[in-house]
């Protein structure tokens, strides 16, 4: 069983499945526990973009009455830095999601070796476990 809390938990639970030819965003459903329910990649791009809608990525998260979600994609360059679309897509899931009242707890994107956490960034509001008071923004954490 997995018991996703933290950015480092989804992280090194992703980085396993990276490909790197292709960004790829894969979505963790999660019950209210934090516990997996379902690991499912939604969309493969190219080398450096990835489409995606915000149809298919709620299809699964509601098929699997998910209390909440997280998004996670890699950056094939190896660079986790958000993109703009990055950020608004992050936005714009975040907003749906509040809708459906199933949060998205967070969006996670990994490079070589390291990640960056766009909640922890700031680039959404804050809620939940992957919130750490101590938490700095820029965090970047080396994957072991």
């Amino acid at each position: 069983m997995h018991y996703l809390n933290s950015p480092e938990k989804v992280a090194d639970l992703l980085k396993l499945h990276q490909n790197p030819q292709a960004e790829e965003l894969w979505i963790l459903c999660l019950d209210p526990h934090g516990k997996l329910l379902k690991l499912e990649m939604i969309f493969r791009g190219t080398i450096d973009m990835c489409p995606s809608h915000p149809r298919e990525i709620f299809r699964t998260v509601i098929c699997q009455s998910s209390s909440s979600f997280i998004m996670v994609h890699n950056h094939p360059s190896g660079d986790p830095t958000p993109s703009p679309q990055d950020l608004r897509l992050t936005k714009r899931i975040s907003k749906l999601a509040n809708l459906f009242e199933i949060p998205l707890l967070d969006h996670i994107i990994l490079g070589d070796g390291d990640f960056i956490s766009l909640r922890r960034e700031g680039s959404f509001g804050r809620l939940g476990p992957f919130d750490s008071k101590d938490s700095t923004p820029r965090i970047k954490r080396a994957l072991s």
